[in-house]
C-alpha cells in the first residue's frame, strides 16, 4: 500500500499474489514496491518513501536512490544481506550496546 504523506489517502495498493516478474538486483519485494511506485506516477521525482522493515534491504535503498532518484527512510534488519557489520553486541552489556572492533 503506498500513501500520500500530507493527507494519508491511499494512491495505490497491490495485493500479492506470488512473485511474477521479479527485478534481479532487488529480489520480489523490491519489485513489490517499483509496482506501487510507478503505478501512483512517483518514480523518480525525488520523493521521500517511509517502509518498515519487512520491505527495508541494502539492494533496494541502493537502488531507488542511485537509479530512481527516490529517498528511503526506515528501519533496517541488521542480518540482512549486504548489511554492513560494525560492531559487535557486548554480552551483558543491555540492549542496543556496541563495541567497535
Amino acid at each position: 500500500m503506498l500513501c500520500e504523506g500530507n493527507t494519508g489517502y491511499i494512491a495505490c495498493a497491490e495485493i500479492y499474489i506470488g512473485a511474477t516478474q521479479v527485478i534481479p538486483e532487488i529480489g520480489a519485494v523490491g519489485t513489490i514496491v517499483m509496482n506501487l511506485l510507478t503505478s501512483a506516477d512517483a518514480d523518480g521525482k525525488y520523493n521521500v518513501l517511509v517502509m518498515d522493515k519487512f520491505y527495508n534491504t541494502i539492494c533496494l535503498y541502493d537502488y531507488l536512490f542511485n537509479i530512481h532518484d527516490t529517498f528511503d527512510v526506515g528501519t533496517i534488519l541488521t542480518n540482512r544481506k549486504y548489511f554492513p557489520v560494525i560492531g559487535k553486541e557486548e554480552k551483558g552489556a543491555g540492549r542496543g550496546k556496541f563495541r567497535m572492533p
